[in-house]
C-alpha cells in the first residue's frame, strides 16, 4: 500500500488523498485493523477519497468508468446489495459502522441518526428536514445547536445534500438542511445553509404539516 496509515489497537488510519476537493488536503478513513491486508491486497496504488464518487473511498480506476469502493470489498458486496454508513460518515469504514442493504441508501437514515436534545420528540424526517414536537418549556436554542452539529458534520465531510429542501429555497438545492418545530399551535422552521442560518417561517400547525408532507 502507498498511503501512509497509523496503527492503532484495533483501528488502523489510512490518509488518502482528495480528489474531490479543489484543496490539497488529505483526509483520514478508519478501518479495522485487520482489515488492513485485505485494503492493501486490493490494489498496488492509491486509494483515494472523493466526494463525487457516490460519497467514498475508492482505488483509482483500473477500467474505464469503474472503480472499487472500500466499504463494499471489506464487506464483500454482491452486486444489487448498497452499503450504508451508519453516522454517515464515509471515512469511518470500520465494520461497526457498515450495514448492507437491498436499496440505495436514503440520506434521511444517516443525517438525523443522532439523539435530539432534551425536551424535542421527532414527529418525522426527509431527506433533509426534520420536524419535531417540542415540550412545554423547551429550550428553541437547543434546536439550533442541533441543526449547527449536523450542518457542521455535512461540510467537514464535503457531502453534497441533493434533495431540494421544503420550502422556497434561498440559494441553490444542494446545500441546505431544516428543523421545524412543533410549539402548542405554531409551527418554527429553522434553516442552516450556504448563506447562514436563520428562521424563516411560523406556521399554524396544520398548514406546517401539509407543507412538510
Amino acid at each position: 500500500m502507498l498511503n501512509e496509515f497509523t496503527i492503532r489497537g484495533d483501528a488502523t488510519y489510512v490518509v488518502l488523498p482528495n480528489r474531490g476537493s479543489d484543496s490539497s488536503d488529505a483526509v483520514t478513513v478508519a478501518i479495522d485493523t485487520d482489515d488492513l491486508e485485505k485494503m492493501n491486497g486490493a490494489t498496488d496504488r492509491y486509494w483515494q477519497y472523493d466526494a463525487r464518487l457516490s460519497r467514498g473511498v475508492h482505488v483509482p480506476c483500473t477500467e474505464e468508468h469503474k472503480a472499487q469502493g472500500l466499504a463494499r470489498l471489506l464487506l464483500d458486496a454482491l452486486l444489487g446489495m448498497y452499503r450504508t454508513f451508519l453516522d454517515g460518515d464515509p471515512l469511518n469504514c470500520r465494520h461497526s459502522n457498515l450495514s448492507l442493504l437491498p436499496h440505495p441508501p436514503l440520506q434521511r437514515e444517516w443525517l438525523w441518526n443522532v439523539p435530539l436534545p432534551q425536551g424535542f420528540t421527532e414527529m418525522r424526517c426527509g431527506e433533509n428536514y426534520i420536524m419535531v414536537c417540542a415540550e412545554i418549556g423547551a429550550d428553541q436554542r437547543l434546536m439550533w445547536q442541533y441543526l449547527l452539529e449536523r450542518w457542521q458534520f455535512v461540510r467537514s465531510r464535503n457531502i453534497t445534500l441533493t434533495i431540494p429542501r421544503i420550502h422556497t429555497p434561498r440559494t441553490s438545492f444542494s446545500h441546505r438542511i431544516t428543523a421545524i418545530i412543533q410549539n402548542g399551535t405554531q409551527c418554527i422552521s429553522l434553516d442552516i445553509g450556504d448563506d447562514g442560518a436563520r428562521e424563516n417561517y411560523r406556521y399554524a400547525v396544520r398548514e406546517t404539516a401539509r407543507e412538510a408532507a
